[in-house]
């Protein structure tokens, strides 16, 4: 049976360097980027077997939904602001990034959210 493994923050250096390994270790990769980023199209030679999706880590409901259809037996948090910078310009953003919490339980995905993702 195929591992699948659901990795947030995918189009980052450490996103990339897991997403590879997990491929070659036979894995399936599903990978989040934010919506709209730049990054998806910059990062995409780096991501090549990895079936890439949009997604903001602060969308709960949407999170859960994404868990419902990739069913990953594992999740690899890694969506965040990398840039202190921007992190200083918008500092409720960064802190809502940095609460964002993920837990998964079972097969299928299953999460529970309220600000935060909790296993299920």
């Amino acid at each position: 049976r195929v591992t699948t493994h659901l990795v947030t923050g995918v189009a980052g250096q450490d996103g990339i360097l897991l997403a590879r390994e997990l491929l070659a270790e036979g894995g399936r990769v599903i990978g989040t980027v934010r919506p709209a980023s730049r990054s998806r199209t910059r990062m995409s030679p780096y991501l090549e077997g990895v079936e890439v999706v949009e997604h903001d880590v602060r969308d709960t409901e949407g999170f859960r939904r994404l868990l419902e259809r990739a069913g990953p037996d594992e999740v690899y948090n890694l969506a965040g602001m990398s840039s202190v910078q921007a992190s200083w310009d918008h500092p409720a953003e960064a802190e809502a990034h940095r609460a964002l919490v993920v837990g998964v339980g079972g097969r299928g995905g299953r999460a529970g959210c309220a600000g935060e993702c909790v296993g299920g």
